[in-house]
């Protein structure tokens, strides 16, 4: 199980974040991602 969370103190990500790599969704396997 992995988790994590993202708080920037109600600032926005930069526009050239990828989170692909951070998310590692290139294994195929079944997964939950929850944004918002």
């Amino acid at each position: 199980v992995f988790a994590s969370t993202w708080n920037m103190g109600g600032i926005p990500p930069p526009e050239d974040l990828n989170l692909e790599e951070w998310l590692d969704t290139g294994d195929g396997s079944y997964d939950i991602y929850v944004l918002g």
